[in-house]
């Protein structure tokens, strides 16, 4: 349940309040963007897709339910929208082509080793942990959102890619 002030700023919003969606968008953005630089592997694609998140978050507000939770409204629009730009990675060639970025990766990199492994997952078995383990969404949720994916070959991976981070963290 979404507490009384994001209520009242998600109204606000509703109601063309731009100042009010400003305040959600700073209470929601380090995640979004966060979300987006360990799917796409380059921030400043992740820069230029979070901005275009929020942009399609304001427009559609309206469709907003008073029941449903804000961030995760949010965070589906996020997911199909960074799945869509892995599929044809459209932001990223307007980025080559202005001459913004050389290529996909800009070496994305933490401090963390575990999120360095993470990082280093082909995509499919890093989008899949990501949102399980990280995001939190459920075999079924995630399978909604990757159609071709079977709940087996979730639950496969990420049984897998556990086995992985395990491993690699066994040899430090």
């Amino acid at each position: 349940m979404e507490d009384s002030y994001i209520k009242l700023l998600i109204k606000s919003a509703q109601q063309g309040k731009k100042n009010a969606y400003r305040e959600l968008c700073n209470i929601n953005l380090k995640k979004i963007y966060t979300m987006a630089v360990r799917f796409l592997l380059n921030e400043k694609v992740a820069e230029k897709i979070t901005e275009e998140i929020f942009i399609e978050a304001w427009e559609n507000l309206k469709f907003l339910r008073e029941d449903q939770s804000f961030d995760l409204w949010l965070r589906s629009i996020a997911i199909y929208r960074l799945l869509d730009e892995l599929r044809t990675l459209r932001i990223r060639n307007e980025l080559i082509d202005a001459n913004e970025i050389t290529d996909a990766n800009d070496g994305v990199f933490s401090e963390n080793k575990c999120e360095n492994i993470i990082l280093t997952l082909p995509e499919k078995e890093r989008i899949i942990f990501i949102l399980h383990e990280i995001e939190k969404y459920t075999y079924e949720e995630i399978a909604s959102f990757m159609n071709e994916t079977s709940l087996e070959e979730i639950k496969s991976i990420i049984i897998n890619t556990r086995r992985v981070i395990i491993s690699a963290e066994d040899y430090e």
